[in-house]
């Protein structure tokens, strides 16, 4: 695998993961 590439992918999941958590946070939010 390309370096660049595997980084890429790397940040990607990172900034997954954030959008995971927020949306997460936010559908609790509500719910209560």
């Amino acid at each position: 695998v390309d370096e660049t590439e595997y980084i890429k992918s790397l940040i990607s999941k990172e900034i997954i993961n954030e959008l995971l958590k927020t949306t997460k946070t936010k559908i609790s939010i509500i719910d209560v």
